[in-house]
């Protein structure tokens, strides 16, 4: 597992409410205990003094390495325009990051594409901006989800991201386990948080935060029992691009309050993970 490269705190030229507030609940969310996977020689506690406020984007880009991929594996491009084929202008080009891809096996660069096929709408039918994801446990259905999500936050079929905010629902054990993949495999290249072990006040005040037009977040993890608790605050429009559901069988019946809090949240592109297959056709 490679490490994240620890760097100096970013400091704002002038500091307002919005920042110092940010920087309140950050500290409040992590001095909380932290998951921390099985054999990791990672410390429980992680010390983040800039949790929500990532303003120094193009300075970190511009300081990281560009990565290459390995001999025998071949890029991965989800789309291309007509007008771009046999020229070489990314600006048309949709190609997963090499950081992400020498990790793909074949099966998965397979889920990639399908979804990304699925959510973006460049399939001839009408009306498919979703897809359901029935990978057996163990495939690599997080890993494949990531690196969709991933490329859409950076990338999109006009030359801008086509994915400015996503929440990812899964069940509550589960939201550590998304923090610590996302820090696996994309670091700090993702600005996002995790509600886990967290207080009402807290939850409240980093959803807040989430939807703020004014707000560098990306990614929100959530429980699907905190969504439901508080699913009115993402009413407003912009306030979500993908929505990733974990664990997505519970959702069969359409009847409960969490699946009727999913479907009134505005969000035309959905990706609804399930484990089984059996399970997605009851």
């Amino acid at each position: 597992m490679q490490q994240a490269n620890v760097r100096k705190p970013f400091k704002p030229h002038s500091s307002n409410g919005y920042i110092e507030n940010n920087e309140q609940l950050s500290r409040r969310l992590w001095a909380r205990k932290r998951f921390v996977p099985w054999g990791s020689s990672r410390p429980a506690l992680v010390t983040i003094t800039n949790k929500f406020n990532i303003s120094n984007t193009i300075e970190q880009e511009e300081s990281e390495e560009k990565t290459c991929l390995p001999p025998g594996i071949e890029p991965l491009v989800l789309w291309q325009s007509e007008e771009s084929e046999g020229r070489d202008s990314e600006a048309v080009s949709i190609v997963v990051d090499p950081l992400l891809v020498k990790f793909l096996r074949p099966h998965q660069r397979e889920g990639v594409q399908f979804m990304f096929d699925c959510v973006s709408g460049v399939l001839s039918a009408a009306n498919i901006n979703g897809c359901i994801l029935a990978d057996d446990m163990g495939l690599g259905k997080t890993l494949q989800s990531i690196t969709l999500l991933y490329t859409l936050l950076y990338q999109g079929l006009d030359g801008k991201p086509m994915v400015k905010k996503a929440i990812i629902v899964t069940p509550t054990s589960l939201v550590g386990n998304w923090e610590a993949e996302i820090k696996k495999w994309v670091g700090v290249r993702v600005k996002f948080v995790a509600l886990c072990e967290s207080t009402r006040d807290d939850v409240i005040c980093a959803i807040d935060n989430f939807t703020s037009p004014r707000s560098h977040l990306q990614v929100l993890i959530v429980s699907y029992e905190t969504f439901r608790m508080h699913s009115s605050k993402f009413n407003q429009s912009g306030s979500c691009d993908l929505l990733i559901c974990d664990e997505a069988h519970r959702l069969k019946n359409d009847q409960t309050l969490t699946n009727r809090a999913l479907a009134a949240l505005t969000c035309k592109r959905r990706i609804l993970l399930v484990g089984d297959s059996n399970a997605s056709e009851n």
